[in-house]
């Protein structure tokens, strides 16, 4: 394999050596297509293209390869932002520099805040009637403000993406691990109520072995 020494190599290894009754295995929607053939070969099966916002207000496209059987796309749920939202006073920020190269775009709006004609993904705020971007490993309470007009926006806080990610409230909530970390963890899990549509209706003895499930 290409990959002889990656993640997904020893996930394989975890199969071969469990011989698991069923097997899950996810990755981002946007890998090579040389690569999803390689997964397919190894697996056996082909992925289904499930994105979170059917079942969250976050958009997260992502493949799942499993040999569960009749496997289907969730109930979109309609849910928004707005719907997640934690509005605490202390989270809100108003800056008048907004207006400089104020654009507003499908999702969201954009702002040069150093106006130096640069639009980073710190420079947007997302509309309450809108999805989330899929949440990022690295620097989420910068990249998740939350438009609320007139300059003003309110940044994200942990409480909120547990629940993009429909993770029980302060799920993440763990003595000495800091906010920082807290976000990278749920930057790196699954959608858990996707995870709970793949598995609905699986039913599996106790003396089966387990169902083996990489993110």
């Amino acid at each position: 394999m290409e990959w002889d020494g990656s993640y997904f190599s020893k996930y394989v290894e975890a199969l071969r050596i469990i011989k698991p009754k069923y097997f899950l295995y996810e990755n981002n929607d946007r890998i090579p297509e040389n690569i999803i053939n390689e997964i397919n070969k190894e697996l056996g099966v082909e992925p289904i293209l499930i994105d979170s916002a059917l079942v969250s207000a976050q958009r997260r496209k992502r493949n799942y390869w499993t040999n569960i059987s009749n496997v289907t796309q969730p109930e979109d749920k309609g849910l928004v932002f707005k719907d997640v939202a934690v509005m605490d006073e202390s989270l809100i920020r108003h800056d008048d520099r907004i207006s400089n190269g104020f654009k507003e775009c499908e999702n969201y709006v954009k702002y040069d805040l150093s106006g130096k004609g640069y639009y980073s993904q710190q420079d947007r705020a997302y509309y309450p009637t809108s999805k989330a971007p899929t949440i990022p490993r690295c620097r989420t309470d910068t990249k998740f403000n939350y438009w609320l007009g007139d300059n003003t926006y309110k940044k994200t806080c942990v409480l909120e993406v547990e629940r993009l990610q429909t993770l029980p409230e302060n799920y993440t909530a763990t003595p000495g691990i800091a906010k920082t970390r807290r976000y990278e963890a749920i930057g790196n899990s699954w959608t858990v109520d996707v995870v709970a549509h793949i598995f609905k209706g699986l039913k599996v003895k106790q003396s089966d072995k387990t169902v083996v499930s990489w993110v």
